[in-house]
């Protein structure tokens, strides 16, 4: 009994924290994803859109369009579409790039966002596209193969640059000195 009575009581100590869902770095987190994300998809529709007005410029057009007459690859899809879509790809590389360096830890995250707004600019633009190049010369079933395969090159191109040049940025920030672990 007398060992009882020397005991002292340790304090209780009730985190604060734990009762909360989110703490205010996570929340900050999750709109600095978002915004990075849709920022990001706001730059890719933008190069979308410009390049679809300039290679749909009647000049720009029927100059890159002559160098590839008559080619198709396999059948179905048409190289100067193949083209454009290479050098669409190429304009945004960067901007997936920074994409996943300022928001490393949620890159993923930020670059379906991103990809999300890209590509359903890219269908409108298409569909845009679609709908003035219906002519006499052309059946629309023709038309409409060319322009689904072009569409689906783009989502290819989309999701395996995407999502590995936005793994590299994000990589290449947690690489860099004093970026990777916090300080204490």
């Amino acid at each position: 009994m007398q060992y009882q009575d020397n005991q002292m009581e340790e304090p209780t100590i009730i985190s604060t924290s734990q009762s909360h869902r989110y703490t205010p770095s996570q929340h900050s987190n999750t709109i600095s994803v978002l915004m990075h994300g849709f920022l990001a998809g706001a730059i890719l529709a933008g190069i979308v859109i410009v390049t679809t007005i300039i290679f749909t410029t009647p000049v720009v057009s029927n100059a890159l369009f002559s160098i590839f007459a008559s080619s198709y690859l396999f059948g179905l899809l048409y190289q100067g579409n193949i083209v454009i879509s290479l050098i669409v790809t190429a304009l945004c590389t960067p901007v997936y790039f920074f994409t996943g360096y300022f928001t490393r830890k949620y890159s993923a995250l930020a670059c379906l966002i991103a990809l999300a707004c890209f590509l359903f600019v890219d269908a409108c633009s298409y569909l845009v596209i679609l709908s003035g190049s219906i002519s006499r010369y052309t059946s629309l079933k023709d038309t409409l193969v060319i322009y689904i395969f072009a569409y689906l090159v783009d989502l290819f191109l989309a999701l395996i640059v995407g999502f590995g040049v936005t793994g590299i940025g994000a990589a290449f920030r947690q690489n860099q000195e004093g970026k990777a672990f916090p300080r204490y």
